[in-house]
């Protein structure tokens, strides 16, 4: 059962009875030699069939491959958008990486570009891998609120995929179609955003995910908006929004008041819609609202995380934590291996 389902994610129909033959070293080293020609399994006539909602049995959308062959420009996605940041944490506390789904986003990246459903531009990682050494350089970082992926690396897959054709993830589908419909489980279709009063954010796309990619920016599922899971209009200003998302365009979802002071405290911000321009370094701001130059809005203020040895007052003030001796109210910026 196992061997006919590896085969059928690779594989067409005509090729399934030659089991024996495709899963042996010589036929794995062939394909290796076709991914490192620069040449996509669809080249060589090896084609992709994900699951069909026909059938009854339940399997990934995504299914297992064949062992020993992968993409290797998926190989150095997954390692750098996956794997480094927490390979660099090692590093800096001395302390062996944590669990990543380093395995999981080859074996998915790999399915799609070596289907030629979606691919990969090499000089797009470089610049991605450039932004992560960059963002990631030192050790002052490390703490509870680590930086963000770079945009640089949220976007990196190019879709092929045409409007009404099978899909396994948004990622494959070109310009902004989004794969509707689709699962963990369960293929989708390409296609353009839901119109006003469809169902929508409780989807789940398993390459985006593992790949960390910003899929709903590139891929929207509605036409205009989801607000409170039913596509729609945007809200208006002053209407009490989730996130920036579902205001309209020059507005953000912010709070009336300030964030919380640390880590157990407790927040009773009520967030609205609200005409914002980021705020410059040192200019007031309310809480959520979008500050210029990569400040953020803290205790009323537009402010930069500030670096180690500075002095602190809670974590969120750091680029990594606020380490404070026992009893005292302040400490200095740096790392805080105790926290994730």
């Amino acid at each position: 059962m196992l061997a006919r389902h590896l085969l059928r994610a690779f594989l067409p129909a005509s090729l399934v009875l030659g089991a024996t033959a495709l899963v042996a070293c010589s036929k794995t080293d062939e394909l290796k030699a076709t991914l490192e020609a620069g040449s996509s399994l669809a080249d060589a006539g090896v084609s992709f069939e994900g699951p069909d909602a026909s059938e009854e049995e339940v399997r990934p959308v995504y299914p297992e491959g064949v062992k020993g062959v992968s993409s290797p420009l998926a190989s150095k996605l997954c390692k750098i958008v996956v794997e480094r940041q927490e390979a660099r944490r090692g590093e800096c506390c001395k302390v062996p990486s944590g669990v990543v789904m380093t395995d999981e986003c080859v074996r998915m990246a790999s399915a799609a570009i070596m289907a030629s459903a979606a691919r990969v531009e090499p000089a797009a990682l470089d610049t991605c891998a450039s932004a992560i050494e960059a963002t990631f350089a030192g050790c002052d970082w490390v703490g509870p609120f680590a930086p963000a992926l770079p945009t640089a690396c949220r976007a990196l897959f190019v879709g092929a995929l045409a409007k009404g054709a099978r899909c396994r993830s948004s990622l494959e589908c070109a310009g902004a179609l989004r794969c509707q419909g689709v699962g963990p489980t369960t293929a989708g279709r390409c296609d353009s955003g839901k119109a006003d009063g469809e169902p929508c954010g409780s989807s789940v796309d398993s390459l985006a995910a593992v790949a960390r990619q910003a899929v709903d920016e590139s891929h929207p599922e509605c036409q205009k908006a989801c607000v409170a899971r039913k596509c729609g209009d945007y809200l208006a200003d002053d209407t009490p929004c989730t996130t920036s998302a579902e205001c309209r365009a020059g507005s953000v979802c912010v709070g009336n008041g300030r964030e919380p002071a640390g880590l157990s405290a407790k927040s009773s911000v009520v967030r609205t819609c609200q005409k914002r321009t980021p705020g410059k370094v040192g200019q007031a701001c309310v809480y959520g609202s979008a500050c210029e130059g990569g400040a953020e809005c803290m205790l009323g203020t537009c402010a930069l995380k500030k670096a180690a040895g500075e002095t602190c007052v809670s974590d969120f003030e750091c680029r990594g934590g606020c380490a404070k001796s026992a009893g005292e109210s302040k400490g200095k910026c740096g790392m805080r291996c105790d926290l994730r």
